[in-house]
């Protein structure tokens, strides 16, 4: 019995840390936000919104938490990524190609396909997949979808997302898939800056794919793009107890935004969307969810094809994903 309890006790400590850590890193996108966001307006409107002295504060604290969690980001202000202009975007062929999905809005076929399994359930988000290869502990390469088999070397736009670490603690290889977008809020604002209404993009997606496969870096700067990691593909020496679950947590850790997700069986997946009559129904009738199993690896069974979708804020930090409004 004893031993039973401090087992627990090991646990709970466990997660105690793991969420003490989470709010070190949203303190740290906190920071990097407010400090862009204080030299943006003393640099071009010439005003401030706080002292030197506290900028300074608050710089000092940011770095001291960059170096604490081995983390990152690309536009913290104690980093600078140059600009660079490419004649063309090099092509590459995947290691593993990346299957088109099936899809479903209907809560009976996502039970069926559950079956007796737990499983992992996220949202769709409407964007454009990009493939990440870190090693030693930094980005080393960005290559998009593409047709499945041969996409676009991004890297150099990638760095300069807004929200993408370009190092991370963990040092050996990892590689890592996940959904590139731009919210509504800079759709419209970017448009509007179109005055030939025929050349303004038609929603947020064709935006976000044109932003990130720009020949200019400093075109995709501009536009506010987001990086939500959906899905771990290799992660050398990390056992993960084939559970998608731990290794969208674990990416977390890492310093990466995931997309929101929960784990479910079909007796949860029933209470979770039929439970509650706000926004569990629009999820169901409005996105397409996909799943893996953590017990049996299904890498190619996901369901659904990017569509629009509604802006939705994440629970962590309050921001939108791309998307038509309801």
């Amino acid at each position: 019995m004893r031993s039973r309890i401090l087992a627990k006790g090991t646990a709970a400590e466990q997660e105690q840390e793991q969420d003490f850590m989470e709010k070190k890193r949203q303190r740290m996108r906190e920071l990097t936000e407010l400090l862009n966001r204080a030299r943006r307006v003393y640099e071009q409107e010439d005003r401030e919104i706080m002292s030197n002295y506290e900028y300074d504060k608050l710089y000092d604290e940011l770095l001291g938490l960059e170096q604490e969690l081995g983390t990152t980001l690309a536009f913290s202000p104690t980093v600078h990524v140059g600009y660079e202009v490419l004649s063309e975007l090099p092509k590459e062929r995947h290691e593993r190609p990346m299957l088109s999905l099936d899809k479903t809005k209907e809560v009976a076929r996502l039970q069926e396909f559950l079956a007796d399994q737990e499983a992992v359930i996220s949202w769709k988000l409407d964007g454009l997949t990009i493939v990440l290869t870190y090693r030693d502990g930094s980005l080393e390469k960005a290559v998009t979808r593409g047709n499945g088999e041969v996409g676009e070397v991004i890297t150099n736009n990638a760095k300069v997302f807004k929200n993408l670490p370009l190092h991370i603690p963990y040092q050996g290889e990892l590689i890592l898939r996940g959904e590139a977008v731009i919210g509504y809020r800079d759709f419209e604002r970017i448009n509007e800056e179109i005055k030939d209404v025929d050349a303004r993009y038609k929603n947020p997606r064709n935006l976000c794919s044109g932003s990130v496969r720009q020949l200019s870096n400093e075109v995709t700067a501009k536009r506010n793009v987001r990086f939500f990691a959906f899905s771990l593909v290799r992660a050398e020496g990390v056992d993960f107890e084939n559970s998608r679950f731990r290794q969208l947590e674990w990416l977390a850790s890492q310093g990466f935004e995931v997309v929101e997700h929960h784990q479910v069986t079909a007796g949860s997946s029933r209470k979770r969307w039929n439970g509650s009559p706000g926004r569990s129904k629009k999820m169901i009738s409005r996105l397409t969810a996909w799943c893996w199993s953590t017990m049996i690896s299904r890498t190619g069974s996901h369901w659904g094809r990017r569509q629009n979708f509604p802006e939705i804020p994440l629970p962590s930090s309050g921001r939108t994903r791309s998307g038509r409004r309801p």
